[in-house]
């Protein structure tokens, strides 16, 4: 059971603006916070399909509360793809100022030299973003289709661009040698080194290596004016060996451990013995050195079986339980899913050796179990140490209500510390109308504002009124449906027959559970506090409208005066200590405050009440939640 202060509640997210997207059976709400999709890119105003954004990466600024969305795109001249960027406030998801451009390969107007894929994280220690991206160029010996990997700094308070203008940070091959490459970086910030460590996949003539043979390489950048130190491109992995054999390790993500000073890369590879699979390797904090390396994922009854595989890893790290969250998709008959049927799974390890923590796990359940039309991709995560849970997100089709077949949306599912769901997945992104397939959400990316335990997603997408398959970047903030519950041991809890009652006291709920309320969040009171009288006894923080339900013991023939203007419902909770009359009240964002147990008149050693909340689905909240914001 969760005994953590409900001061750090667990996230619950909640549909504010389009209340028909969760799925059937939702077990408590997915929530958006103010603007519903709102628009980050515009990459052609003028509508031509061809033009557009994608593959975006987000970071938060802590500093001054705000996001920093990147993408590749292009615009003016089709196929020349740059970087741009554009800054968001993490209150309101409002963009600040307007897109900028990062890059400039090549001439202008020559759409032959590119930047693509590009990510990005935040240093705290000078304010500073680090966005790096695959890229080819004519100048410093490169020629056209030479892809390698490029930097660039951008001041966290302005968005201005810092220092050296795209400088080079992989050596792949000989210099005017396009048949090597550096694909995918990814990037990460050593907090206690001041150190960034910037990986991708490639070939490279180096270390082993020959054309054609794809590993993990690194490189370690000063996090104050971001030039090398350290060896060039070290190689991070040998995917079945040292000699070239046809096996290779590509898509890597990272995330920095700052208790035991170390990164963990996660990748995906296969090898003469398994096909492909999840793997993590440690590396060395200060200087990115390999320490070592173990499978993650495990698809499939029989590992040689090549119709099972694990894709496109993610990972991020839980700094209260100092333990990762790797996430993937993939299909594995030992959980259902057949062959090319994709979902989402999960494995915990330990943050000081990397080791498991359990068996994998499934987080995603896309249309019905054997059905190869509905799949989950691409998956992200980002973990929140206010409350200690992690918030997951990936594009995927599903067998609901409101989407066709192939209509490519993003949902999310939160997990906690454990990797248990909290509540049940929720769709996110509403592309263009409704059951259209030629509208979609894909590749989304994720990050958390934990001082107001916010989370940012982003994603590429095509949206009415844009023109079928024009793609630009949108996002949703998304927000906790409660926090800032005032009294101290309060926990809090998913509805359901067998959960614990209170948080002093082991009465459990009984069957059955009124079905408005089974798996909806509540509050864990004490039954320790059920003789105090006070009209403010328990307040807390709505951050949506709510409906707050309040469970009184049947014992109590008269409630207290505060519940005089509550409706009175016929519905019942049961408690292997008694039955529970339900009282219901409907409150606006803010500050929820209700009273004691009992008013001073009232007699004394009867049960505390419990406490119930859930979104309130009705035609006025959006607006109500748009003036909030």
């Amino acid at each position: 059971m969760d005994r953590s202060p409900i001061r750090k509640a667990v996230l619950l997210y909640a549909i504010l603006i389009s209340f028909s997207l969760a799925p059937p059976g939702a077990t408590a709400a997915e929530a958006e916070v103010g603007p519903n999709d709102f628009r980050v890119s515009w990459m052609n105003p003028g509508g031509d399909p061809v033009l557009g954004a994608f593959h975006p990466a987000v970071a938060y600024n802590a500093a001054n509360r705000e996001f920093l969305a990147v993408w590749e795109g292009d615009t003016g001249n089709i196929g020349e793809f740059e970087i741009y960027g554009q800054r968001a406030d993490a209150l309101t998801s409002a963009v600040i100022g307007t897109s900028f451009r990062i890059t400039h390969m090549g001439p202008d107007g020559d759409s032959r030299f590119q930047a693509r894929t590009p990510a990005v994280v935040w240093n705290e220690k000078v304010n500073e973003y680090l966005v790096v991206w695959r890229g080819d160029t004519n100048t410093g010996g490169l020629v056209d289709n030479e892809f390698e990997i490029f930097g660039q700094r951008v001041n966290g308070a302005t968005g201005a661009l810092v220092g050296t203008a795209g400088f080079r940070v992989s050596i792949m091959g000989p210099d005017g040698d396009p048949s090597y490459a550096a694909i995918q970086p990814v990037v990460a910030w050593n907090s206690k080194d001041n150190r960034y460590l910037v990986a991708w996949y490639g070939d490279t003539d180096a270390n082993g290596g020959v054309n054609g043979d794809l590993e993990i390489f690194g490189q370690m950048l000063d996090g104050t004016s971001g030039n090398k130190v350290g060896l060039n491109s070290i190689r991070l992995t040998y995917v079945g060996g040292t000699a070239a054999n046809g096996h290779n390790a590509s898509h890597p993500a990272l995330a920095y451990n700052k208790t035991d000073n170390e990164f963990l890369l996660v990748l995906e590879g296969d090898n003469p013995a398994y096909a492909q699979e999840i793997w993590r390797e440690r590396l060395a904090g200060f200087t990115g050195a390999p320490l070592s390396v173990v499978r993650v994922s495990r698809m499939g009854l029989t590992d040689s079986d090549a119709r099972f595989n694990a894709f496109r890893p993610a990972v991020a790290w839980n700094s209260r339980y100092n333990q990762y969250l790797v996430l993937w998709h993939g299909s594995d008959d030992a959980s259902g899913v057949a062959a090319r049927e994709n979902e989402i799974f999960g494995r915990l390890l330990s943050g000081p050796t990397g080791t498991p923590l359990g068996p994998q796990f499934r987080v995603s359940n896309m249309g019905p179990d054997g059905d190869i039309i509905y799949d989950a991709y691409h998956p992200a995560v980002a973990h929140n140490s206010a409350t200690n849970a992690y918030l997951v997100c990936w594009e995927g089709t599903d067998k609901v209500a409101g989407l066709a077949d192939n209509e490519i949306e993003v949902f999310s599912q939160q997990l906690d510390a454990a990797g248990a769901k909290i509540g049940n997945y929720a769709r996110i992104s509403a592309m263009g109308p409704s059951s259209n397939p030629a509208f979609r959400a894909q590749r989304p990316t994720v990050t958390q504002d934990t001082l107001m335990n916010r989370g940012m997603t982003v994603w590429q997408g095509s949206n009415n009124p844009l023109i079928v398959r024009q793609f630009d970047i949108f996002g949703q903030l998304l927000a906790e449906l409660v926090n800032s519950v005032s009294r101290a041991g309060y926990t809090l809890g998913i509805l359901q027959p067998g959960e614990v009652v209170y948080a002093d006291h082991s009465d459990i709920f009984s069957p059955p559970v009124p079905s408005n309320l089974a798996g909806q969040l509540y509050i864990r009171t004490r039954n320790d506090d059920a003789d105090l009288t006070s009209a403010d006894f328990l307040t807390f923080r709505a951050e949506a409208p709510v409906t707050v339900y309040v469970a009184l013991a049947d014992d109590i023939a008269t409630p207290p005066a505060w519940l005089s203007k509550w409706t009175k419902l016929t519905d019942t909770l049961s408690t292997t200590n008694g039955g529970r009359t339900i009282y219901s009240n409907n409150f606006p964002p803010g500050l929820v405050t209700l009273g004691a147990n009992r008013d001073s008149a009232m007699p004394t050693g009867k049960d505390m009440y419990s406490v119930v909340i859930t979104l309130r689905i009705g035609a006025t909240d959006a607006a109500v939640w748009a003036l909030y914001e």
